[in-house]
């Protein structure tokens, strides 16, 4: 736990520390840090992260991190053991690490010349749901991979 909060912590200090092409400081700010679930418990303690249930048999949680940071644990990323992501505020005008681009809405189409009543009778229907989008990475700098050490 102290060696995977030093590092964070000079992760984090790395990433405020970053300058833009004109000598100016970004001021990035961290307020995510996506993990494995082999991780989820080295991560909410690192983080000091608290959840807090907001009912009974809700689903919706409050969180609550030491570094104003939230932990987000993904299953995508279980083959990837021990590796982070740290991703920063999004900053107005510049854009968000990740881009994802509705090419083409997704439409129900169905075909049919008959009526409600013929088609009951029948029992068939058809229907085509189709459409495109795509994810693309967006600007640099706004999410960091953190391998293990």
């Amino acid at each position: 736990v102290d060696i995977a909060s030093a590092n964070l912590a000079s992760v984090i200090t790395s990433m405020r520390s970053l300058k833009g092409p004109n000598g100016k400081q970004r001021m990035l700010r961290p307020r995510m840090l996506l993990a494995d679930p082999s991780n989820q418990r080295m991560v909410t303690t690192i983080l000091g992260a608290k959840f807090i249930a907001s009912g009974a048999g809700a689903t919706e949680q409050v969180w609550w991190s030491d570094y104003d940071i939230k932990p987000v644990i993904a299953d995508e990323l279980a083959g990837e053991a021990g590796v982070w992501y740290l991703v920063a505020e999004e900053i107005a005008g510049e854009g968000s690490p990740f881009i994802f681009q509705d090419r083409e809405p997704y439409k129900l189409t169905s075909y049919t010349s008959d009526s409600q009543v013929e088609l009951q009778r029948r029992k068939e229907f058809e229907w085509d749901f189709s459409g495109r989008n795509a994810v693309a990475y967006g600007h640099p700098y706004l999410i960091f991979r953190v391998e293990p050490t």
